[in-house]
């Protein structure tokens, strides 16, 4: 099989456009993993009564606003 130059294949635009949904993929996996290594804290707030951590929290809202769907 020969080697395929893909930037003739695809314009600058649809480089870029990829590059992006690559970066944005991988923020969302990335908050997504952090929220679930932290969901206990919620958990065990509505359980017990203690209280998320404010650091914690704070992040755990970044990273929701971090994710596009």
């Amino acid at each position: 099989m020969s080697n395929i130059d893909m930037s003739l294949l695809i314009s600058e635009e649809e480089t870029q456009s990829l590059a992006s949904q690559q970066k944005q993929m991988q923020t969302n996996a990335e908050a997504r993993a952090y929220l679930e290594s932290t969901d206990w804290y919620v958990l065990r707030e509505a359980e017990t009564g203690v209280a998320v951590p404010n650091d914690i929290r704070t992040k755990r809202a970044s990273c929701r606003d971090a994710i596009v769907s």
